[in-house]
């Protein structure tokens, strides 16, 4: 059994509760007052090891989102996680589906028909059409009207 130095141990007892970017981990290693060099000599391990894998991350959040989420909104997540500008746009490339293909998410489409009480999508007054744009931009989504469009026309 490999022995681990404080900062990998550390870096894994965060692991094994869920996936973490390497900067995340180097910011909570960080905070706890080790020498930065140090942290990025010790984690630099669990990389190539594949125990700290921002591509996997940023696949992960993903396959966990993209069926309500868009792609604007995934993007700022990986930032805020702190995924590097370039992973997230090699995550974002391999993500085969284009958002306007996308636009038959029944899942999605079922949360604004419970939380607006939607029973017929085609006579749907204008200040609703604009709460429902305004839920779909804020969760990400930059084709909001071609997908309430899509909506109205699977009936």
């Amino acid at each position: 059994m490999p022995q681990f130095t404080t900062i990998q141990s550390k870096a894994l007892n965060l692991l094994a509760r869920r996936d973490y970017s390497y900067q995340e981990i180097f910011n909570k290693i960080s905070a706890k007052g080790f020498e930065p060099d140090k942290i990025r000599a010790e984690l630099q391990e669990l990389v190539t090891r594949n125990w700290i894998d921002d591509n996997r991350l940023a696949e992960n959040l993903i396959r966990a989102y993209q069926d309500y989420k868009g792609i604007s909104w995934l993007k700022q997540k990986m930032q805020q996680r702190g995924l590097k500008p370039e992973t997230i746009e090699v995550a974002i490339g391999n993500w085969q589906e284009d958002e306007d293909e996308r636009t038959d998410l029944k899942d999605l489409k079922q949360k604004v028909a419970c939380k607006y009480k939607i029973t017929n999508w085609n006579n749907l007054e204008w200040d609703l059409k604009q709460k429902i744009f305004a839920f779909l931009a804020r969760s990400g989504f930059t084709n909001a009207s071609q997908i309430l469009r899509k909506w109205q026309e699977e009936l």
